[in-house]
Parts: C-alpha cells; structure tokens; sequence
C-alpha cells in the first residue's frame, strides 16, 4: 500500500535561480522575480508563493524534531495559538 500525498499540487511556476559563484539567490514565480538575497530562506519561499506559515525557533532536546509538532514544550505558546479558545 503506498502512501497517499498530502501535498497541494502548485498552482504557478515557481523557479529557483542561483548565481555560479553561490553568491546570490532569487525566486521567481511565473516568470517574475519575487525575491533575490544572498540567501533565501523556507519562510521566503513560502510568503513568495503565497502559502501561510509560522516559524518558530526551539531548544531540541534529542538533537532531533519529535514526529509531532504537539509533542514540542510550549508549541501553541510559540506559534500563538490558544488551545484553550
């Protein structure tokens, strides 16, 4: 039995562009450049295509991510939710 994808197929081209020297980085989405830096990071991807998203910096314990983003101390703290609401 194979795994089923949970993942959204992309609904625009997106294209990753980086300079021979490594120097220098850009995205482009249909064809336009969205953003360009020595250096791009997840979060810049994902505001350039448009998909929301929340970045969090933790203490890892086991030098590893648990499997489930509840099983981190303070998680919904963190990204700012309440559970409680």
């Amino acid at each position: 039995m194979s795994k089923k994808s949970t993942a959204k197929k992309p609904t625009s081209n997106i294209v990753i562009v980086h300079d021979n020297s490594g120097d220098w980085v850009g995205i482009y989405v249909d064809g336009k450049l969205v953003r360009e830096g020595h250096s791009i990071q997840e979060e810049d991807v994902l505001d350039a295509i448009g998909i929301p998203n929340k970045s969090v910096w933790v203490d890892m314990e086991d030098s590893r991510l648990p499997e489930n983003l509840d099983e981190i101390k303070d998680i919904n703290t963190k990204i700012g939710e309440n559970p409680d609401e």
